[in-house]
């Protein structure tokens, strides 16, 4: 079992899964104690398992420090979705070991605690989607601040949902033909998801412009807009 799966199925024991107290951070975001808590929990499966990787968390938050190899984990990905109890939030972990996105010594888990749903690469199967109509995932919060209002197109369907990690499972597993996210991410939405998204090798990230983005950097910005998506609707998201 890799190292982020025995993580997550001591998660999954532990039935962590409430959060009791909202704390309002500097930059007007939110987090629980149950972030912290999960947060607590992974520093203590390492130290415990004997890991000499760095470790990189939304709750440290310096992305400036990330090294080969590396943890990279957030805790609770779409905060808002557990505060508001839809079940649209996910515990993200990515073990870094090459900076190629498309390394297979990468792993990459995501867990939808809702649901008790685990996303990751033993489950990837190359999927063909059936149907026209693209199926496009997008953030719930962006969605309804009318950021998408001038998206209008009989070729597309849009889908709110919130946590990126969880539409990046998603989209791994077929369920979907792409992802456009207009807000800037941080390494620790994103990792494991495209770490589960380099297994099948038929899905793109890129910006706008369309240039592939292949390496993990802590250089890159991860500007918006980003897309993820099949390579075979690729030209189809870019136009949008």
């Amino acid at each position: 079992m890799l190292s982020v799966e025995l993580f997550t199925q001591e998660l999954i024991n532990k039935k962590v899964l409430v959060f009791n107290e909202v704390i309002k951070k500097r930059d007007g975001t939110f987090v629980t104690d149950l972030d912290l808590e999960i947060n607590d929990l992974f520093f203590k499966f390492k130290e415990r398992m004997g890991y000499k990787d760095n470790l990189i968390s939304e709750e440290t938050g310096d992305e400036s420090i990330l090294t080969i190899p590396s943890f990279v984990i957030d805790p609770v990905d779409g905060t808002n979705g557990l505060i508001l109890g839809n079940g649209e939030w996910s515990v993200s972990i990515a073990r870094l070991k090459s900076w190629s996105i498309l390394s297979p010594k990468n792993e990459g888990v995501i867990y939808r605690p809702s649901t008790m749903s685990l996303f990751n690469s033993a489950g990837i199967r190359k999927s063909v989607r059936s149907g026209d109509k693209l199926k496009i995932l997008v953030s719930r919060s962006e969605h309804e601040k009318g950021l998408f209002k001038n998206v209008v197109n009989e070729d597309i369907e849009l889908f709110p949902m919130g946590s990126i990690a969880l539409k990046l499972a998603y989209l791994a597993y077929g369920k979907c033909d792409g992802i456009i996210t207009l807000r800037k991410k941080s390494i620790w939405d994103i990792a494991a998801g495209l770490v589960l998204l380099s297994r099948t090798q038929e899905h793109f990230f890129s910006d706008h412009t369309g240039i592939d983005i292949l390496n993990f950097n802590h250089d890159i910005l991860y500007n918006p807009p980003l897309i993820f998506g099949r390579k075979s609707a690729k030209q189809r998201l870019l136009e949008l």
